[in-house]
């Protein structure tokens, strides 16, 4: 019942973690190079390419992730983990790890630019009452635009 736990587990951690520094470190970069002032329109650019950059980024973790636990979870036999991967390799090389990769990134990508777009207006909107940039937003404001931006990315998808 828990087959391909270990590959989920194993890659969620560093698969987040590469999202979410590959996002932060791409907006600011692109804010340096672009600046975004009042203009809403550049911001929404910069959000949305920052969003594209973490998922691509975080999907070379991701998919051979993904790839091991379905193979875990497919396989009627009792296959361990490092069996699973070294049929992978031996069959089909490191490729292997990667099948759906472009697949996973028209999926995620889209999904992904409308959240990250959504959630930065959602935040900078809900913590207006914060005049300076430097003070950081409430916790509840946090997760209320992370909530209405991933259900709307979610529904529009």
């Amino acid at each position: 019942a828990y087959r391909g736990c270990l590959p989920a587990a194993l890659g969620a951690i560093p698969s987040s973690a590469l999202y979410f520094g590959a996002y932060e470190a791409s907006k600011q970069t692109l804010e340096r190079k672009f600046g975004v002032k009042e203009n809403k329109e550049k911001k929404w650019w910069i959000h949305g390419l920052a969003a594209a950059a973490g998922n691509t980024i975080s999907s070379t973790v991701f998919v051979p992730k993904e790839v091991l636990k379905q193979q875990l979870q497919y396989r009627s036999t009792a296959a361990s983990f490092q069996q699973v991967l070294w049929d992978i390799l031996q069959t089909k090389g490191i490729r292997g790890l990667y099948v759906g990769y472009q697949a996973t990134l028209m999926r995620n990508i889209p999904s992904a630019m409308i959240r990250f777009v959504l959630y930065e207006e959602l935040k900078q909107w809900l913590s207006a009452e914060t005049a300076s940039p430097t003070i950081i937003p409430k916790p509840a404001t946090l997760f209320a635009a992370g909530a209405v931006a991933g259900a709307v990315a979610s529904g529009v998808m």
